[in-house]
């Protein structure tokens, strides 16, 4: 029994070895290639990963016609059905089981870090997905943004992936007391903005400055001298 157990575990170690010189030899080939760059810059997508990824889709550019044909590939898209007036989405089983498998570790991968893909995963559990469902939505998210990347031969950019969920600017940070202005009706040709209220940082001084100024008629070609009478 010793020396049956011994046999398995030495082929075992023997299978080990040939998967990790497999996995290495893959991801030396996935480092040549022209969308490493691009594939390994997407969060979550390691080489093994993406190495994965990119030999279940090819390199040929024209064999998908956009991103949904990409996402029905990969199962992550859901299958819609119509009987009479009851719709009913089910998940989609011709697929490439290869890349389904890849693109949930991809998801897990990509949900356990802090980011958009990580909030987007929250929006769809609080909406009422489960973790399964969750990890489905995000990986037909970024495998379609992925195509698209590959596409336009452009990196990953957070803020064009998830534009709902980027950082707003604030009034202060668009600077100037132009940006704070409010509009107004002015009486003759006169101001089309006013000056906030005091306090000011810069002093009643510089407000009356600049009151001046955006009051002026170049500021307000519109209501040039006269403009107001004419509309009246």
């Amino acid at each position: 029994m010793s020396r049956q157990a011994l046999a398995l575990l030495t082929k075992l170690n023997a299978e080990c070895d040939n998967a990790e010189q497999l996995g290495q030899a893959s991801i030396e080939a996935f480092r040549s290639h022209p969308d490493h760059a691009i594939i390994t810059s997407f969060p979550g997508l390691g080489e093994l990963i993406g190495a994965r990824i990119l030999g279940e889709l090819g390199d040929d550019r024209a064999r998908f016609a956009d991103a949904r044909a990409v996402k029905a590939y990969a199962g992550s898209a859901p299958v819609t059905r119509a009987s009479g007036r009851n719709p009913v989405i089910i998940r989609r089983q011709v697929k490439d089981n290869r890349l389904a498998a890849v693109g949930f570790v991809w998801a897990f991968a990509t949900m356990a870090r802090t980011g958009p893909p990580k909030d987007h995963y929250d929006q769809r559990r609080a909406h009422g997905d489960r973790h399964a469902a969750a990890l489905r939505h995000l990986f037909n998210r970024m495998i379609g943004q992925l195509h698209h990347c590959l596409q336009i031969r452009r990196p990953y950019d957070p803020i064009k992936a998830f534009p709902e969920r980027a950082p707003q600017p604030q009034p202060s940070e668009i600077g100037g007391l132009a940006a704070r202005a409010r509009p107004c009706r002015a009486e003759g040709w006169g101001a089309r903005y006013s000056v906030p209220p005091w306090p000011h940082p810069s002093g009643p001084a510089a407000v009356s400055a600049r009151r001046e100024e955006i009051t002026t008629p170049q500021h307000c070609p519109e209501a040039a001298p006269g403009a107001g009478s004419a509309r009246s």
